[in-house]
């Protein structure tokens, strides 16, 4: 009952690329070990739980965690730029 059988169950999986994203991007911003390992441990365990109920195999996982980070990778670069040439506190604004 409480295993999902989705009709379209995709590759990658977009939870293991949603949290992967979430969770390199706030580990760029965040410092402190601890959060930095929560935030890893979280998003490993969201891509780890679409294989153990059945919706996703371990290669849906892996590439989805791949698409996360380079999402993740992707959307800091510029930001990191714009820091750099306008100054941190316009950049974190424009974030925001």
């Amino acid at each position: 009952q409480w295993l999902a059988k989705e009709p379209s169950a995709s590759f990658p999986s977009s939870h293991a690329s949603i949290a992967w994203a979430i969770s390199v991007a706030a580990c760029c911003w965040v410092r402190h070990p601890l959060v930095i390992t929560g935030l890893l441990l979280s998003a490993l365990l969201v891509a780890w739980s679409r294989v153990a109920l059945g919706v996703h195999f371990p290669s849906d996982m892996v590439a989805g965690m791949g698409v996360g980070a380079l999402s993740a990778w992707a959307m800091l670069r510029p930001t990191r730029w714009l820091a750099q040439r306008l100054g941190r506190g316009f950049a974190a604004a424009a974030v925001q």
